[in-house]
């Protein structure tokens, strides 16, 4: 037996909210990572579909985008670290 898709609506797809991006299919909103252990916060956005980029190791502060922001599979997101100091 076949499937057959129900009617379209007429008029077809609506159109983004005037002054709303449109919701780009797949796309999450970064969550915030601040305070985690690095492996932690890694293993979270891996997790999510999300490449992570860090330049060193110490306390995590923030990411590159900002938490909050719209972001999806694929995207890198650079993780902001506080560096440990030596003493």
């Amino acid at each position: 037996s076949l499937a057959i898709d129900p009617p379209a609506e007429e008029g077809g797809p609506r159109p983004a909210a005037e002054g709303r991006p449109p919701r780009v299919a797949g796309s999450m909103t970064l969550p915030d990572v601040a305070g985690l252990p690095a492996r932690v916060a890694v293993r979270r956005l891996h997790a999510l579909g999300l490449r992570v980029a860090r330049e060193s190791n110490g306390a995590i502060v923030g990411t590159a985008p900002a938490s909050g922001t719209r972001v999806a599979p694929g995207d890198t997101v650079r993780l902001l670290v506080r560096r440990r100091s030596d003493g």
